[in-house]
């Protein structure tokens, strides 16, 4: 009983932080690369106690999100769900090696996207 005490608790906190970030804004305009996005600056911020955030932590709240969207995608509220291709963090993942993950993502997302505009 504990237990699921807690995890509704870490599921309301995790809506919370979400809302703050994609509250304002339409289901259709969410993209996965917002979602990455996200995910890299919530493993940057420092818990309320100010400790490192683990990358546990950051998993839980995509996990909230990537269930919404499939709610919404169920009850035909969302056509897709952006989150369908979001990895969840290594549990060996720092603020540091995420910052290299992430440059590495951004870099290939961009070079892709200039190869389709020539290309295309």
């Amino acid at each position: 009983m504990v237990r699921q005490n807690k995890t509704i608790k870490d599921i309301e906190r995790g809506c919370r932080d979400l809302d703050k970030v994609f509250g304002p804004m339409l289901i259709k305009d969410i993209k996965p690369a917002m979602v990455e996005k996200y995910q890299h600056q919530r493993l940057r911020e420092p818990t309320r106690y100010g400790n490192h955030r683990s990358p546990a932590n950051v998993n839980r709240t995509i996990a909230v999100l990537k269930r919404m969207f499939n709610l919404g995608v169920r009850e035909e509220l969302a056509d897709k769900n952006p989150c369908w291709k979001i990895k969840m963090l290594p549990a060996t993942c720092s603020p540091k090696t995420d910052l290299l993950l992430y440059t590495r993502t951004h870099f290939q997302a961009v070079w892709f996207s200039e190869f389709c505009i020539i290309h295309f």
